[in-house]
């Protein structure tokens, strides 16, 4: 059985490094290091500001307690997972963030591990398409303002 799904990725950067996270839920990337993310739910799609911009400020709130000041969409990438005997389809919109008002907790929604990479260390990241945004992210940081 397939099934269709659209996310928003936060690369939040702050003094050269990344904010990853260790996800600890049973769900599809369960004990992948990964960036952030997000679902963009239905009631996202239904405000008159665009959706993707919805779902990344709220998942910043629900995921960290955080505001976004500025972010900036960097692409979109369509990718499969695997999880048990069915095909993920995923559209994945990669975002930017490099202010916000608050503070990163050591521990993000599910209790997963939240921690910082710097450039050598992006090969801790799972996904090649992490990496490659990390790098850019890291190396270019005013690219995509």
């Amino acid at each position: 059985m397939d099934d269709s799904r659209e996310g928003i990725v936060m690369i939040l950067v702050d003094n050269g490094k990344v904010l990853a996270e260790r996800r600890t839920d049973k769900g599809l990337l369960s004990g992948a290091i990964v960036f952030p993310a997000g679902t963009v739910e239905e009631s996202d799609r239904k405000s008159p500001e665009n959706y993707l911009h919805i779902t990344l400020k709220r998942e910043a709130k629900e995921e960290f307690g955080i505001t976004l000041l500025n972010f900036s969409f960097i692409k979109t990438i369509k990718t499969t997972r695997q999880q048990k005997n069915k095909t993920i389809n995923l559209t994945l919109n990669y975002f930017l963030v490099k202010k916000w008002k608050g503070s990163i907790p050591k521990k993000g929604e599910n209790n997963s591990e939240l921690f910082w990479l710097d450039l050598n260390s992006l090969d801790k990241l799972d996904f090649e398409n992490d990496r490659e945004m990390a790098a850019q992210a890291i190396t270019y940081p005013n690219m995509f303002l």
